[in-house]
């Protein structure tokens, strides 16, 4: 990465810093840090998302681009088209009724290297307990102060051999 380019994305993390936070730290450190993050092999998004946050701005996700697989630990909410990989550590069907009429749901918890997260399936999916799974065209909504994972009607669920890694 060229020095133009740490410049570059060092502005983007000024920019995206309140203006009392600018007050209090300089570029110089900003950049010093970036440069550890790069050093240690950080993607670049994450080391920004991460500074932003470490000095008091709103991180902005750059949503992953369609296709790419998220992280558990980096979804948020209101986030569509989210594409994982992860194991199903449980999953239970539900009877609720949705305007009057009774409908099975299935809730569970998925779970990848960086973490788990509660997901409420609105059909019917063929997997269980222990599934590795690649999840397409899921979406994500807050309940109750927490992010949730919810499929959808355009959800892809697909039974996988691939690892987690």
């Amino acid at each position: 990465m060229t020095e133009e380019d740490i410049k570059s994305h060092v502005d983007d993390i000024m920019n995206a810093l309140k203006e009392e936070s600018k007050d209090n730290i300089s570029r110089k450190e900003v950049e010093n840090e970036l440069e550890k993050f790069i050093e240690y092999g950080v993607p670049i998004d994450q080391a920004k998302q991460t500074l932003i946050k470490k000095y008091g701005g709103v991180a902005v996700l750059t949503s992953s681009t369609p296709g790419e697989r998220i992280m558990i630990a980096d979804l948020k909410p209101n986030q569509p088209s989210v594409k994982l990989l992860g194991h199903i550590i449980a999953i239970n069907p539900k009877e609720v009724t949705v305007k009057g009429e009774n409908r099975t749901i299935y809730y569970g918890i998925l779970g990848d290297e960086s973490g788990t997260i509660p997901f409420t399936s609105w059909g019917s999916i063929n997997v269980e307990k222990g599934d590795v799974v690649e999840i397409s065209n899921a979406y994500t909504r807050e309940w109750q102060g927490a992010v949730q994972l919810n499929f959808g009607d355009r959800v892809q669920v697909e039974k996988t051999d691939k690892r987690k890694s």
